[in-house]
């Protein structure tokens, strides 16, 4: 967590109430200060330079290119083509569990009745 809010101060890229509660933290507690003067330290020696604001600028947006509606219409159909499957397949071994219930079923009552003896004429 340190290190994420440390950067981010020293990034100039916290917003105003963050800032304002850091730089009061940092007044008040020595330890997390002399432990945010080393952090810069080790960055001045590293020479990393801040960041300039966000990972991705904001005029980003203007090159990206519109969707084509063709490949959405084609991820819908797909979409309910698995969805179809997917239910076909749950009828499908709902249907085998019942028939092998049923077939089980059948099987144990023929065990407990012994067939009836048909008389003849």
């Amino acid at each position: 967590m340190f290190g994420r809010w440390a950067s981010l101060y020293r990034d100039r890229r916290l917003p105003g109430r963050a800032r304002t509660a850091v730089e009061r933290h940092l007044t008040i507690c020595g330890q997390c200060a002399q432990r945010y003067e080393g952090f810069v330290i080790a960055l001045h020696e590293a020479n990393v330079a801040p960041m300039a604001g966000g990972l991705i600028p904001a005029d980003v947006t203007h090159q990206l290119p519109n969707p084509d509606p063709r490949r959405r219409v084609r991820r819908t159909l797909v979409s309910f083509a698995l969805w179809l499957l997917g239910l076909a397949v749950l009828v499908g071994l709902l249907a085998t569990a019942y028939v092998a219930g049923y077939r089980r079923a059948v099987d144990e009552v023929r065990a407990q009745d012994p067939p009836a003896a048909t008389a003849r004429p």
